[in-house]
């Protein structure tokens, strides 16, 4: 609900007007009244209000003065003005503030229910805005943070985390992976439970950790949430983590699995990431939900192979979307990375066991189960580095077409869902990758699947659903054309031109044109 205002010296017009309608049924509720401007002044000092309704004759202080007080004001309320005066100038100065509407007393029950339709629908649109910005914060963040995990982050990259999101880093870090135990199963049976739980997760973790300035949480791969650890006080640390743990038996009734690396230097971060994930792929049921590392610990100059320039990610993404001369591509840059570096045969060892990590996580993502022959390491004995193109490459088409496969069983529905999501959401910024997000895809791969099987590229798709409810909207209401190409999904009106006769043939005014001469 949104909060109201509601400003008259008299009162039995505020009584009135919170009688005139439900104000619930339109997304409001009248959360106080105020009886001149200095005392809204006042209330809208101490709370926030969405809209203010208020008369512009008023002792002490006018509507109209009232209105200049907050109309700089970066989060100023909308604004509805009631008047018993039909004058051009007050009119005028309301419109010159920035006012939603200006309604004339006696009240309009109809044209005051159309004015906070309207209202309601801008200030959706504006949560809207406000969650999205908020999530990029938050999404840029995680970026940064797994980056760092993986030892990608460049050094301008850290200064960035320092003064944009206050997160100073020590010399020595030690890296914790949280998974929610047979992730994997659950998404495959309950694909909404699964988000739920690692949402949930995610949230107690940054509760409990970042508010005792203990650690930094971050979403990373599929079903796992990753924490940068950096206090001198382990036992608190340990103490935090088992109590993450217990907050989510006890609120989701799932079990919580934690590995917990030594400590790193922060050049070779990306060792304790690969400590931590093989804690977990290792599992075999502990009384203790939290592993730790208890080798001795590791010198910076031993860890030459955390140190390649290369993109696994990237790798990933070519697996995932099945483009095959860019998965040889990549694994051909990680033989050239190693082999020029003299990397030992047990960090070779090492890097590989986060490449098959990740195969393993993708196939999960697709709800594959793996049995225990698939993407084992090649034997200790096996020709390292110079022996692992074949088999490598080899693995990697092996998980791509298991992903493939799986996929196209699933298709039929999956596009079904999508293209429904498309019709329910066209209003929101979507995009190929938020939508990807939404389905846990990759965006290449959706993409080139939307196209095969839409016969469209996906923008195409969304253009023309949003003209064609433009145009239905119209059929309805004529006068209200540019709210209506606001209600579906266009911030930019020429953008809508443009996009409308490239889709149409004709431009916009042609076609309104066209509409009120058949309607005569």
């Amino acid at each position: 609900m949104y909060n109201v205002l509601l400003v008259d010296d008299e009162p039995l017009v505020m009584e009135g007007m919170q009688m005139l309608i439900e104000w619930e049924h339109y997304g409001f509720t009248i959360k106080d009244t105020a009886g001149n401007g200095f005392e809204a002044m006042e209330k809208l000092t101490r709370e926030h209000y969405h809209l203010v309704i208020t008369d512009i004759r008023m002792p002490e202080m006018d509507g109209l003065e009232l209105i200049g007080q907050f109309s700089e004001r970066e989060s100023r309320p909308a604004v509805i003005i009631l008047s018993g005066h039909n004058e051009f100038n007050y009119a005028k100065q309301a419109l010159r503030h920035g006012v939603n509407q200006y309604l004339l007393k006696p009240v309009d029950v109809t044209e005051l229910k159309e004015t906070l339709t309207s209202i309601r629908r801008q200030l959706d649109h504006t949560q809207s805005q406000l969650s999205a910005d908020l999530q990029t914060y938050r999404n840029a963040r995680a970026k940064m943070l797994i980056d760092l995990s993986n030892g990608h982050l460049s050094e301008q990259g850290r200064s960035v985390l320092q003064s944009r999101y206050q997160i100073g880093l020590r010399p020595l870090i030690r890296i914790a992976m949280l998974e929610i135990a047979d992730y994997y199963l659950i998404y495959r049976n309950k694909p909404g439970d699964a988000t739920l739980y690692k949402f949930g997760l995610h949230n107690i973790a940054e509760e409990l950790i970042e508010q005792a300035s203990i650690g930094y949480v971050y979403d990373d791969s599929f079903g796992r949430i990753g924490v940068i650890l950096q206090s001198d006080d382990f036992d608190k640390v340990m103490l935090k983590l088992r109590h993450v743990r217990s907050a989510m038996k006890s609120i989701f009734k799932t079990d919580v699995r934690i590995g917990v690396s030594r400590s790193y230097p922060l050049e070779a971060i990306a060792g304790g990431k690969q400590e931590a994930n093989q804690m977990l792929e290792t599992w075999e049921g502990s009384q203790d939900a939290v592993k730790l590392f208890v080798e001795s610990e590791p010198k910076s100059d031993s860890l030459n192979a955390l140190k390649l320039v290369w993109d696994i990610h990237a790798l990933m993404d070519a697996v995932e979307s099945g483009d095959k001369t860019a998965i040889t591509g990549h694994i051909s840059t990680f033989i050239t990375e190693i082999v020029p570096k003299a990397v030992t045969k047990a960090e070779i060892r090492s890097l590989l066991y986060g490449i098959v990590l990740q195969f393993h996580t993708l196939c999960q993502k697709h709800g594959m189960e793996m049995g225990d022959n698939y993407a084992k390491l090649p034997a200790e004995g096996a020709n390292l580095p110079h022996g692992l193109r074949e088999w490598l490459v080899q693995l990697a088409f092996e998980t791509s077409g298991r992903i493939l496969n799986a996929d196209a069983v699933k298709e039929p529905e999956l596009i079904k869902q999508i293209v429904a999501y498309i019709h329910e959401h066209y209003q929101e910024p979507l995009s190929l990758k938020s939508l990807a997000g939404q389905f846990y895809l990759n965006a290449a791969y959706l993409g080139q699947l939307f196209k095969q099987k839409m016969g469209e590229p996906f923008n195409d798709y969304l253009n023309k659903v949003r003209i064609s409810e433009v145009k239905r909207l119209i059929l309805q209401k004529p006068g209200k054309v540019m709210e209506f190409i606001r209600m579906a999904g266009y911030n930019n009106v020429e953008h809508f031109y443009r996009q409308f006769k490239r889709y149409e043939g004709i431009s916009f005014a042609e076609y309104k044109l066209g509409k009120r001469s058949l309607m005569k």
